[in-house]
C-alpha cells in the first residue's frame, strides 16, 4: 500500500528543488553575461536555424501534446518563434548598448548621463499549456539575450514542449545551468514563484496569477503577468474534449524586452558623487523620471 506525501512534505521537496536550481543558475549567470550580447545573439541564431530545420518535428510534438492540428502549430507557434528569434537577435546589440544623454534642464546642463543595462540575474518563466512552445520561447529568448539565467516551468499538461525548447537552446550553445527546466504540477509552480529568483514571468489564469503576484510582493520581486481564462477542463470522463480558449496575444511579448535588464543611470560632473533612488526628494525631477530603478550621481 502506498500513500501520497503530506502537502507540507511536497512543499519542502519542491522548495529544495528550486533552491538547488537557483544556486546553479546564479553560479552560471555571471559568465553568461560576460560572454557578451553579440556572442549570445550568435547562439540564438544557431537555435533559429535548428528550429527551422526541425520545424515539422516541433509541430508534431505540439500537436500530440496540446491537441491543435500540426498545420496550426506550425503557423502559430513555430513560425512565430522563428520570427521572435530573428527579431530579438537583430535588435539586441542596439537595445542593450549604453546610451549617453545630456540633461534638458539648465541646472544640470554640464552633467553627462550614461544609461547602461544590467541583467536581473535569475529569471523564472512559468508558461501555460495553450501555446506551449511559442509563449515560453518568446520570453526565454530575450531573457537569455539580456544576460539572465532562466528557470523554465512548463505547464504540467505540456511538459515535453518546454523540454524540447530547452534542449534546442542548449544544443545551440546555452549552458545547461543557465537554462534549466523544472517539471511538475502546481506545487513546483508555487515553489518557483516564492523562490529566490530576481523576476517572475507568468502566463496563465487570473486566480493563479494572483497567487504568483502575492508571492512576489512578499519579497518585493518584480513580476510580469499575462492573465486570461484559458485553463483546461474536461467535458466528459470518456471523451477528452479540452477548452481551447486563448489568453493573451503574441504581440504582448514584444513589450517585455525592456523588462529583462535593469536600467542604470550615471551622471558625471559637479562636486563629487552621491547616490539616491529615482523619485527621492533629493533627486532632480528630470533624472527621477528617466531612471525608475536606480540612479547614481
Amino acid at each position: 500500500m502506498t500513500s501520497r506525501p503530506l502537502p507540507a512534505t511536497a512543499d519542502v521537496a519542491a522548495d529544495a528543488l528550486v533552491r538547488e536550481a537557483v544556486a546553479r543558475a546564479r553560479g552560471a549567470q555571471l559568465g553568461w553575461d560576460l560572454l557578451g550580447v553579440d556572442a549570445r545573439a550568435q547562439i540564438l541564431e544557431r537555435f533559429r536555424q535548428a528550429l527551422y530545420a526541425r520545424r515539422d518535428e516541433v509541430a508534431t510534438l505540439i500537436s500530440r501534446e496540446n491537441g491543435k492540428p500540426a498545420v496550426e502549430a506550425t503557423m502559430t507557434e513555430v513560425a512565430t518563434a522563428l520570427d521572435f528569434a530573428r527579431y530579438y537577435g537583430r535588435i539586441a546589440a542596439d537595445v542593450l548598448a549604453p546610451r549617453r544623454l545630456t540633461s534638458a534642464t539648465l541646472a544640470l546642463w554640464r552633467k553627462r548621463i550614461t544609461i547602461t543595462h544590467a541583467p536581473h540575474g535569475v529569471v523564472a518563466v512559468i508558461s501555460p499549456w495553450n501555446y506551449p512552445f511559442m509563449l515560453p520561447a518568446g520570453i526565454v529568448m530575450p531573457a537569455l539575450l539580456a544576460g539572465n539565467a532562466v528557470l523554465l516551468k512548463p505547464s504540467e499538461l505540456t511538459p515535453a514542449c518546454g523540454a524540447l525548447l530547452a534542449e534546442m537552446l542548449r544544443a545551440a550553445g546555452v549552458p545547461t545551468d543557465v537554462l534549466q527546466v523544472l517539471q511538475g504540477d502546481g506545487t513546483i509552480r508555487a515553489a518557483v514563484a516564492r523562490g529566490d529568483v530576481d523576476k517572475v514571468f507568468f502566463t496563465g489564469s487570473v486566480s493563479t496569477g494572483r497567487k504568483v503576484a502575492h508571492a512576489c510582493a512578499e519579497r518585493f520581486v518584480p513580476c510580469a503577468l499575462e492573465l486570461g481564462g484559458g485553463a483546461t477542463r474536461r467535458s466528459s470522463a470518456t471523451t477528452p474534449t479540452w477548452s481551447t480558449r486563448r489568453a493573451g496575444s503574441p504581440g504582448a511579448l514584444l513589450q517585455r524586452w525592456a523588462d529583462l535588464r535593469r536600467p542604470q543611470t550615471r551622471l558625471r560632473g559637479g562636486a563629487g558623487p552621491r547616490s539616491f533612488r529615482g523619485g527621492d526628494a533629493a533627486a532632480p525631477a528630470g533624472v527621477a523620471a528617466q531612471t525608475p530603478r536606480r540612479t547614481t550621481v
